[in-house]
């Protein structure tokens, strides 16, 4: 009778060692790590983890996209989270950002590539250069067309087309003064001036 305690209590002792184990190495997961975890689990992407920009955006640029918006729990984070890269563009330009933001255009649809149109316009009106530069390496044409797609959503959008129209031609020019030969703002001009 003695052993039989002695072996249950064994037992039970190494169930919560080993309990505990678990509990610690889940502690040391990062970020990027729990986010993969997650998805091979199918289990909804919070907003906790979308507010750790850098680890979701090296899982977004790991083709991940339509994995983080499909299992986002919350639409609001997610706009959230798309804002935060494209802010990050802009402030601090680096390629993860920019391939984030084309990993995102990609899969979009909805009410987030409603939302991407207006990323894309800001884009095109605060960051020409940084963004001129990254789509010149890696000559994508959806990113022309996320550029052009954003301008125009701005124009049909706003109060009024004629002055929205014309800002964006101003602003097409002075990116132009700087780029003399530049196929994108001559396209994007040929656009705008044949866009009624």
């Amino acid at each position: 009778m003695i052993d039989l305690k002695i072996i249950l209590f064994s037992i039970i002792w190494l169930n919560l060692c080993s309990c505990k184990e678990v509990k610690n190495n889940e502690d040391t997961y990062t970020e990027e790590d729990k986010v993969y975890q997650l998805r091979k689990k199918n289990i909804q992407v919070s907003c906790l983890i979308l507010r750790n920009i850098d680890s979701t955006a090296a899982i977004v640029q790991d083709k991940g996209a339509k994995s983080i918006i499909t299992d986002s729990t919350d639409d609001n984070c997610l706009l959230q989270y798309v804002d935060s890269i494209s802010t990050r563009l802009i402030k601090s330009p680096k390629k993860i950002y920019f391939k984030n933001l084309e990993s995102i255009n990609d899969v979009s649809d909805g009410y987030l590539s409603e939302y991407m149109s207006e990323i894309a316009y800001e884009q095109f009106k605060k960051n020409f250069e940084v963004f001129y530069n990254f789509y010149s390496k890696e000559d994508k044409t959806n990113m022309k067309l996320f550029i052009f797609n954003g301008v125009i959503s701005h124009i049909e959008f706003s109060e009024d087309k004629k002055i929205a129209k014309h800002e964006a031609i101003r602003i097409c020019k002075s990116y132009k003064a700087l780029y003399k030969r530049n196929q994108f703002l001559d396209d994007l001009l040929y656009l705008l001036n044949n866009y009624e």
